[in-house]
């Protein structure tokens, strides 16, 4: 979710967000398989969204298996 969609209509944010906020727990609950890694800024974010990532990110860190990346919060200057 870059900055720039960051622009995008309240509707749109939250339904893009919920989808951030489901597929990141469904794959911290994939018992191994991937591990996450939230990258950006993420404090552009609702405070439920950033805790919601932490925790996935956290439940995976021992995880061994595929490294998710999950950017948030990124422009042109941090690709």
């Amino acid at each position: 979710l870059s900055t720039e969609n960051l622009r995008r209509s309240r509707a749109e944010l939250d339904l893009l967000m919920g989808i951030i906020g489901d597929v990141s727990d469904e794959l911290a609950e994939a018992k191994g398989k991937f591990r996450l890694h939230v990258m950006g800024r993420p404090d552009l974010l609702p405070e439920d969204l950033r805790e919601r990532l932490a925790c996935a990110e956290e439940r995976t860190a021992d995880h061994t298996g595929l490294r998710v990346n999950i950017a948030v919060g990124y422009g042109g200057r941090q690709e």
